[in-house]
């Protein structure tokens, strides 16, 4: 068996040219290796922003919704009011009660982290909005059963009377901070070219109801909400 030694070095000039070559050959594999990663991760960012706006598009469709209900109600209280203060009594909405979605968002931290500044922080701010928005119509629920269950009395005492009206000036102010809200919301999604989705009949027909209880006329549907 043969055996090859190796070759000396003639000077400087080829030991150079042959750590040139070495390192211009490291240099090209890890350019090939960092390309190839940053494929993925754009591949992967895009997804996950289209994944985002898709879900954002959904919520925006949802705080329409609260802003609509949010306003029927509004006259739903002023009619309970004056219930309370010996006027005729008023019947009681079935609220829609839509809820948000946070679930795209909160798988996405990895991606998420990879996009530029000004959007990741946009969407933090967007989804903070969307879930204070959620609190608040959860509390506007509470609210709502509570006010239900003296509503199903036949009469009021005088102090029942005067915890009804409580409440109802309890619930106009959340509902006031959640039309804000939602308002802020439709508003920012409009901006960002996320436009709410057409609403079901069904939908439709329950915000008619209540804004019928609530002595005020329904939405009109064809034009923006904001």
């Amino acid at each position: 068996m043969d055996i090859h030694k190796p070759k000396p070095w003639r000077g400087w000039a080829e030991f150079l040219k042959e750590i040139g070559t070495i390192v211009i050959g490291v240099l090209i594999a890890l350019g090939a290796e960092q390309t190839v990663e940053w494929l993925h991760r754009s591949a992967e960012i895009r997804e996950t922003r289209e994944a985002i706006n898709e879900e954002l598009v959904g919520n925006v469709t949802v705080a329409e919704v609260l802003l609509y209900e949010d306003r029927c109600l509004l006259g739903v209280g002023d009619r309970i009011m004056a219930w309370a203060n010996g006027g005729p009594r008023n019947r009681a909405p079935t609220m829609v009660s839509p809820v948000f979605t946070f679930t795209i968002w909160d798988l996405s931290a990895g991606p998420v982290s990879h996009m530029p500044l000004k959007e990741k922080f946009a969407d933090a701010r967007f989804y903070e909005a969307l879930r204070n928005e959620q609190s608040l119509a959860a509390t506007t629920r509470a609210q709502a059963t509570r006010l239900g269950g003296l509503g199903g009395l036949p009469s009021l005492t005088p102090a029942e009377a005067r915890t009804l009206m409580q409440n109802v000036s309890e619930a106009h102010n959340i509902l006031a901070a959640s039309l804000g809200n939602a308002e802020w919301i439709l508003r920012q999604g409009e901006a960002a070219g996320l436009h709410p989705l057409p609403l079901s009949p069904r939908t439709r027909e329950l915000l008619r109801n209540e804004c019928d209880a609530g002595g005020l006329p329904a939405p009109d549907f064809d034009k923006p909400a904001v």
